[in-house]
């Protein structure tokens, strides 16, 4: 699995697990609509800035900065 595929199954579990589309996109910075989409299926995270994805998932900025101080590429630590 790469790294947009796990991100676009992680927006997933957000919503499945009780987390409304309206609270991520506000968190996110984005529409509602365009979390839809990446849910879907008819979008792509692909395009969506670092910061934006460190807004939906604060945890992923702990694993980008450790990943930056150990010289590593950031995708080696997503799970």
């Amino acid at each position: 699995m790469n790294a947009i595929d796990a991100i676009s199954e992680a927006i997933t579990r957000e919503c499945n697990s009780g987390v409304t589309q309206q609270a991520l996109a506000e968190r996110a910075g984005l529409t509602k609509g365009h979390i839809n989409r990446i849910i879907n299926g008819h979008a792509s995270v692909g395009g969506l800035a670092v910061n934006t994805l460190i807004r939906l998932f604060p945890q992923l900025d702990a694993v980008i900065t450790e990943s930056l101080l150990n010289g590593s590429p950031a995708g080696d630590n997503i799970q």
